[in-house]
């Protein structure tokens, strides 16, 4: 019996273990996408300032 308990202890901490690591895999995962996210945001935010500085530049001449 005390085998069947020792056996049902180890599969419980496997599968907890396994859960642990699917759980932080989905956070990095998630993480990564904001990142990539605020990336594009950043980048278009930039081509957005330098189109208006291209713009202002193109008025000052005319």
């Amino acid at each position: 019996m005390a085998k069947k308990e020792d056996i049902r202890k180890l599969e419980e901490n496997w599968k907890s273990l396994h859960q642990e690591d699917r759980d932080r895999e989905e956070q990095e995962s998630l993480q990564n996408s904001k990142t990539k996210q605020k990336d594009g945001l950043k980048d278009s935010n930039k081509k957005f300032r330098n189109k208006i500085q291209d713009d202002k530049k193109l008025k000052s001449r005319s």
